[in-house]
């Protein structure tokens, strides 16, 4: 937003004078943030994963932006064909 700023100057005598100025305040996207951490998770050998990121564990601060989710190993490696991620749902399977 736009905001009317004046500055004034005053002497000694108590006179004065001022200017006006605009500041404008420009929008810059912001990068979201974990509001929430994931706890630890676990599955037995042989078993069935079956987990979705919680809403909310994610949150920006820009107004109408859309988060998209993706997942990887913590070093950035693809996930082990055992484990698939569906990006729409936010689910482990």
């Amino acid at each position: 937003g736009s905001l009317s700023i004046r500055v004034t100057a005053t002497d000694g005598s108590n006179a004065s004078v001022y200017t006006d100025f605009s500041l404008t305040v420009t929008n810059v996207n912001d990068a979201p943030v974990v509001a929430t951490p994931i706890p630890a998770q676990s599955v037995a050998q042989d078993g069935s994963l079956n987990f979705s990121v919680p809403a909310g564990t994610f949150t920006d601060a820009d107004v109408g932006d859309t988060l998209t989710l993706s997942a990887t190993l913590a070093d950035g490696s693809p996930l082990p064909s055992w484990i698939t991620f569906n990006p729409a749902t936010g689910t482990f399977s």
